[in-house]
């Protein structure tokens, strides 16, 4: 993917490597090349939350509607905190070092 190498040169070093600031201005670019509104994020974001609410093990039942799209906040324009999908895998992991001789 050409985006990932143009994020590692230009936007890493400024610090932005969370995914709503890698991914919102690609969101951006993609609405000024092709017209994509607002609305029709939101319509991605409702369709994608009716169909995983489908799976018997969905962690989100709830439905989404437009309206509660655009009520949601801004996490880094264009994209809203609906547009993005919950942490679902529930893990984490620590590493830890602790050095007992000698070190280089």
């Amino acid at each position: 993917m050409p985006q990932v190498r143009i994020v590692g040169e230009f936007e890493a070093p400024l610090g932005g490597i969370a995914p709503a600031q890698l991914y919102a201005p690609m969101a951006r670019r993609h609405m000024e090349l092709y017209g994509t509104t607002s609305r029709q994020l939101a319509d991605i974001a409702v369709t994608t939350r009716y169909h995983a609410s489908l799976q018997t093990d969905a962690t989100t039942k709830q439905p989404m509607t437009i309206e509660d799209h655009k009520a949601s906040r801004m996490i880094s324009d264009p994209l809203r905190l609906l547009d993005y999908s919950r942490g679902s895998d529930r893990g984490a992991a620590v590493g830890s070092v602790h050095r007992t001789g000698p070190g280089p």
